[in-house]
């Protein structure tokens, strides 16, 4: 784009080089700058799990050991320090996701109008992510306890949807480039047989051929569950799978069940229940549309990634109550044992 190869009109991969285009085009070439936004916007990210977590749970504990989590979790410090879309993408979603909290506690509606927005801008970034609207929208006709004007949340939710539908039919490349595929049950099938041609060195599942909706409904699971874990142990073949196992798949090991126990969690009241379980339908979602679209565990690592703090609050905030049982368990035995010494 720089030097004229292409035009800013006819590129349409993706928007985060025009990003840095346009960025390059008022201070010059400098990726240091880029690298030093990335790095900001990961901190930033780390205050904003922070606080999420301290308005849910109270607890200035538990928030800032989610926030140490995601500042010392491997693919953050790495994402933060390279010219990638990731860090961009976990910001916004980590935005509009601490813009929902405060809209559930606050009831301001000036607070669901811009989590709308700073997801709809980190969808720019990658399609994928604009699913958690849906949660969001399910968390609007659920809730019994909205804003005292529900007029003006209704008209934030069809303001959402006509915009979408405008940029559906103006320009879907926008923000659905990664669900154009998706016209029919046939054409969703041919396209993941024909992602499960492709050869790849940390490549899952290449081998499975769908050919009913059966077939299909039966891959959708395994294919989930590759996603989160790979690589697997079983495909480990040498040094750099354990450590991508060790310092990533290991982390979405130990996380996920304490989110299953969340969605099923009884100490929470109603509504509280509501919230965390629309940030886990949240989770579902996004995980389900990058999971059907990724083929092997490098390109996993990296999708999965744009969760990971979502799935953080959700822990710190009703999970990590398992976690925090264990250390005060182990703490009381370890002032007993001095105690009788």
């Amino acid at each position: 784009l720089l030097n004229g190869s292409f035009s800013l009109s006819t590129y349409n991969y993706d928007n985060y080089p025009k990003l840095i285009y346009l960025i390059y085009l008022l201070i010059g070439r400098k990726p240091l700058v880029i690298r030093t936004i990335n790095g900001c916007l990961s901190l930033i990210t780390a205050y904003l799990i922070y606080k999420s977590i301290l308005t849910i749970s109270e607890d200035p504990r538990k928030a800032s050991n989610g926030m140490l989590i995601f500042l010392l979790f491997p693919q953050s410090i790495i994402f933060s320090s390279i010219i990638m879309r990731e860090s961009l993408i976990v910001f916004f979603v980590t935005l509009s996701v601490w813009l929902f909290i405060n809209y559930f506690y606050r009831k301001k509606v000036l607070y669901l109008y811009t989590g709308f927005l700073s997801l709809l801008i980190g969808s720019l970034l990658n399609s994928g992510v604009i699913v958690i609207l849906l949660a969001y929208f399910l968390f609007v006709l659920l809730d019994k306890n909205k804003t005292n004007n529900p007029i003006i949340i209704k008209s934030a939710v069809i303001m959402t949807t006509v915009l979408l539908v405008i940029l559906m039919v103006f320009n879907s490349d926008l923000l659905f480039k990664k669900f154009h595929y998706a016209t029919s049950l046939e054409s969703i099938i041919a396209r993941i047989n024909y992602l499960n041609t492709f050869p790849a060195g940390s490549g899952y599942l290449n081998d499975y051929i769908i050919n009913s909706f059966g077939d299909l409904i039966l891959y959708v699971p395994l294919k989930i569950v590759y996603f989160l874990f790979s690589p697997m142990i079983w495909d480990i073949r040498g040094i750099q799978d354990l450590i991508a196992f060790i310092f990533d798949s290991l982390f979405y090991l130990l996380l996920i069940p304490y989110a299953i126990a969340a969605f099923f969690g009884k100490n929470q009241d109603k509504r509280e229940k509501l919230l965390l379980r629309t940030l886990i339908i949240a989770c579902v979602l996004v995980i389900g549309v990058y999971a059907m679209g990724t083929i092997a565990a490098g390109t996993a690592i990296r999708h999965r990634y744009k969760v990971l703090s979502i799935l953080i609050i959700i822990t710190f905030t009703q999970g990590s109550r398992i976690i925090g049982s264990f250390f005060v368990n182990r703490r009381q035995l370890i002032n007993k044992s001095i105690k009788d010494n």
